[in-house]
């Protein structure tokens, strides 16, 4: 069974031969650290030495630059979270929320603001395996 097949019969409820497996990492460390432990170079020979059926995509985003006040230095989501940290003591992009005014009134992504080209051409490499579009 292959990468493919395992997650449409996981899909569909269909005994496979094993779980699939998914690898979505936020820490480089990690990726750098298994990368170093399995004697191989890229990221990509990670997913393949592990087995791994399913690769993540991204959307790439290509809109206006991400900043928030006072939060320099830090890079953000397209949702308004700050990434690449513990983020326990940064601003949530909806706490100022009180009413449905407010809500409709917060900036939400744009979906012009991304590159759907760009994820065509990303997901075309895995042909042998399943893919999964993260935002």
């Amino acid at each position: 069974m292959n990468s493919i097949e395992r997650v449409e019969a996981t899909y569909k409820h269909i005994a496979t031969d094993r779980i699939p497996t998914t690898f979505k990492n936020d820490a480089p460390v990690v990726t750098e650290d298994l990368i170093e432990l399995l004697g191989v170079s890229t990221r990509d020979e990670v997913l393949l030495r592990l087995g791994i059926d399913v690769r993540v995509e991204m959307v790439p985003y290509i809109g206006p630059e991400l900043v928030q006040a006072g939060m320099e230095g830090h890079n953000m989501s397209r949702w308004g979270t700050i990434l690449g940290t513990y983020a326990a003591g940064f601003p949530r992009p909806l706490a100022h929320v009180e009413t449905l005014a407010d809500l409709k009134a917060w900036k939400r992504p744009d979906p012009d603001w991304f590159d759907y080209e760009a994820l065509a051409a990303n997901c075309a490499r895995w042909t042998d395996h399943a893919v999964y579009i993260s935002n």
